[in-house]
């Protein structure tokens, strides 16, 4: 009985009226101490002291209903999801953080922009960096792999009326070598000249920009085409040298080489001749027995002309020497070792040859006093004759061009 009487104090507590510890209680409001209806309606009506407050307040509790609403269980959610907005988030972060400048991650700042003169200036350096460049690709192009196609061959009208043959002989073999383009037949010129001209490139700079620039530049070779009757005429004459002469005179290149294209059978009459007047001249004489060959012999010269330019390219030589000469010896020793570098420097002087010039004449003063004394015939006789160590004669061209250095007076000679 005792035990009965004693379940009597015990007491059930249901469990739907007990509420969850988690749940949170909403906080109380501030009372308003003006009696009946509260006049602070921050929504419709303005200069409310307390509407601020009231504001923020409202705030606070939507953002602790959301809050309460996350942390449930899935099922005690509603159906219907919470959609935080732009407005009320901002209105939260306003209440929790002021201003809000501390809760807006730095990965979602904008970027610093860069200001447009500075941009503008970048981008015109990178285009003619990249302009300066293409220019520089031409420019090899023209000396390696196109050089052909940067050589025009002009060829003045009399020629092509005097040989008809010719024109279609020529215009058909430089179709086959690609560069019928670089074939200008000049319709305006009176002579029986064939010119060459190279096409060349350069880059110029102006304010900052990179332009190209384009140019002919005439070669220092050239041909005058005659027939054989009109050759056999100026030999008879005697004429040839002044009209040699006058040909040169009128070519724009000074030291230029000259090249006779006779139309006929060649005659060795006229052998020691040629090498006269090609020490004397600069000048060559060359035969062609058809249309054909002149056409072959117009292509050659092209392309010989088109490759000298990579040629000169590797053996560009300073006319300065930078190697160390001799400092402490005797006057001949110096003297010895000056004229060896100044041979060194003269185009296309062997070493062989070099070292035999030297050997024969160790003092160029005493040289050029003594070639002057002989005369032209003599010294460059006594010049050809001279052998280097290999057996091989120095040659007529190679003591024309040593005799004009040393005994010129004035100082025009070009040394190369």
């Amino acid at each position: 009985m005792s035990s009965l009487e004693d379940d009597d104090d015990i007491i059930i507590i249901e469990e739907s009226i007990c509420t969850s510890t988690t749940s949170r209680r909403s906080p109380l409001r501030i009372p308003d101490d003006s009696p009946g209806p509260s006049n602070c309606l921050p929504f419709y009506e303005e200069g409310c002291s307390d509407a601020p407050k009231m504001m923020k307040l409202d705030s606070y509790e939507r953002f602790l209903d959301i809050e309460d609403n996350l942390t449930k269980p899935s099922e005690f959610r509603s159906s219907s999801h919470v959609k935080i907005s732009d407005h009320l988030s901002a209105e939260v972060q306003e209440v929790l953080y002021g201003d809000g400048e501390e809760f807006i991650e730095p990965s979602e700042k904008k970027k610093r922009k860069v200001p447009k003169k500075v941009l503008s200036e970048v981008q015109l350096q990178k285009q003619a960096e990249k302009k300066r460049k293409a220019i520089e690709r031409e420019i090899s192009a023209s000396i390696k792999s196109k050089c052909e196609q940067y050589m025009f061959c002009h060829v003045s009208r009399r020629i092509f009326d005097e040989f008809p043959e010719s024109e279609i002989r020529t215009r058909m073999l430089f179709a086959e070598r690609n560069i019928h383009e670089q074939l200008i037949c000049d319709e305006d010129r009176p002579d029986m000249q064939v010119l060459w001209y190279r096409k060349c490139i350069e880059a110029v700079e102006a304010d900052g920009a990179v332009d190209k620039r384009e140019y002919f530049a005439p070669q220092h070779i050239f041909a005058v085409v005659l027939t054989s009757d009109s050759f056999k005429v100026l030999i008879r004459s005697k004429s040839i040298e002044d009209f040699v002469a006058a040909q040169k005179l009128s070519y724009s290149v000074a030291n230029s080489t000259l090249v006779l294209i006779v139309f006929g059978k060649d005659s060795h009459q006229l052998f020691s001749f040629s090498i006269e007047l090609f020490d004397c001249y600069r000048t060559q004489l060359h035969y062609v027995h058809s249309a054909q060959e002149f056409a072959m012999y117009l292509a050659q010269i092209s392309r010989a002309l088109a490759k000298m330019e990579r040629s000169l390219a590797h053996r560009d030589r300073l006319i300065v020497d930078v190697e160390k000469g001799v400092k402490d010896a005797p006057p001949d020793e110096l003297v010895r070792d000056w004229w060896n570098k100044m041979l060194a420097v003269i185009c296309r002087m062997q070493d062989g040859q070099r070292r035999a010039i030297v050997a024969a004449y160790p003092n160029p003063l005493l040289a050029s006093k003594r070639f002057q004394e002989m005369g032209y015939t003599l010294a460059v006789r006594e010049l050809s004759d001279l052998q280097t160590e290999a057996g091989r004669r120095l040659g007529p061209v190679m003591a024309h061009r040593l005799f004009m250095i040393l005994t010129d007076v004035s100082g025009t000679e070009i040394v190369g």
